[in-house]
């Protein structure tokens, strides 16, 4: 998230990727905006490499910090390898492909998701204290979506937010975590806590996050009922290949200004208008955002599935769009200091994909933290 003071233009240089592999394209673009740090860190894992029955998962993560970035810069060097090492994980790829497909390869795959939520929270507090930073209270989302060849597996903490677009609709695949709403509400007054201006002790305006520490200090308590805590939902859709379309995963950034379906239709604008690259697509939603005065960090990831419409007929895309504004631009100050661009047509660098590596795991904590979360419970957004 980051501090808001201090700023008077927004730094639009952005950072950008893609890759593509397990017969899908992916890319994300980040962008500090109006903050005066950059506090959102992702994962974008075409292939999980290791062990070896998980090449044909992907996983893609968005971690939006807050309070600093400790936490969501650990989260993001270090959650895939967590989830990849966990004992579940493991046995979930000596699994046959049938059971993987069906009720007790997703157990594992769910339970995996759970136990890597809490593991990498308690390595954030060790990472902390041997880092000398035993005061430091930052904290981050998490949102992380698994894709099976069979199915879509997105575990949620916070209010960063995965979607997916099916026959032209915007499916919600998580559903954020707000202090005022009843089942938080009640975790956390039975925690010692209170709610005040929609803020956890009036001060935290999510509920379930890593980090933020000072939140989850009631030592007769398990780690999923303190008043913030890092236990996830976990929602699991089906594939359909002919009718998904696409998956994104943002942070609050975004989603404080586009819905869900006015975000997928936005972006099915994009290819409509014939861009090809999923770059520019993320980039564009960022200006976009940008436009709509979105005032946080803003991180936009991107997944082409195999039922993505693309307008083959061709078009000018993002760029044509570009070079429209320009002439509007001419006069907008922009703080890129490695460029004169426009704000709305800054500079992007580009990553190339990050690499996989595995240690170890801990104890786990037990699969029942699970929760499924029918769609009928909770509202879209």
């Amino acid at each position: 998230m980051g501090n808001i003071l201090g700023l008077d233009a927004p730094i639009t240089t952005k950072v950008s990727e893609r890759g593509e592999a397990n017969g899908l394209k992916f890319a994300v673009s980040s962008m500090q905006g109006w903050r005066v740090r950059m506090e959102d860190e992702h994962s974008l894992v075409g292939e999980i490499q290791s062990p070896p029955g998980l090449r044909n998962l992907s996983l893609f993560a968005v971690y939006d910090g807050h309070g600093g970035n400790f936490t969501s810069h650990y989260a993001g060097n270090h959650f895939v390898n967590v989830f990849s090492a966990r004992k579940e994980v493991r046995e979930y790829a000596l699994m046959s492909q049938t059971d993987r497909d069906d009720v007790p390869g997703l157990s594992l795959l769910k339970a995996g998701l759970v136990n890597a939520f809490f593991e990498i929270d308690e390595k954030i507090k060790v990472a902390r204290g041997v880092a000398g930073r035993q005061n430091d209270r930052s904290g981050s989302t998490i949102v992380v979506v698994v894709i099976t060849p069979k199915h879509l597996v997105c575990a949620n903490a916070g209010d960063s937010r995965a979607c997916f677009r099916r026959d032209g609709i915007a499916k919600p695949l998580s559903f954020d975590h707000k202090p005022n709403e009843p089942v938080e509400l009640s975790r956390i007054v039975n925690a010692g806590g209170f709610v005040r201006i929609k803020r956890v002790d009036g001060d935290l305006a999510v509920s379930r996050a890593l980090g933020d520490f000072q939140y989850k200090n009631r030592p007769n308590l398990p780690a999923e009922l303190q008043k913030v805590t890092a236990l996830p939902d976990v929602i699991v859709y089906p594939r359909d290949y002919s009718k998904d379309e696409f998956i994104l995963l943002a942070c609050d950034g975004i989603w404080d200004v586009l819905s869900n379906q006015q975000c997928c239709e936005s972006v099915q604008k994009i290819l409509d208008e014939g861009e090809h690259d999923l770059e520019l697509i993320c980039e564009e939603m960022l200006d976009l955002c940008l436009e709509r005065n979105s005032r946080d960090n803003m991180t936009m990831l991107m997944v082409a599935l195999p039922g993505c419409k693309w307008n083959s007929a061709g078009g000018g895309g993002v760029m044509a769009r570009r070079a429209l504004r320009a002439p509007r631009d001419v006069n907008v100050k922009s703080n890129d200091s490695s460029s004169s661009s426009s704000a709305t047509n800054p500079v992007t660098m580009r990553l190339p994909t990050p690499h996989l590596a595995v240690f170890s795991g801990k104890k786990p904590v037990s699969a029942t933290a699970i929760l499924n979360v029918p769609e009928s419970s909770r509202k879209d957004y």
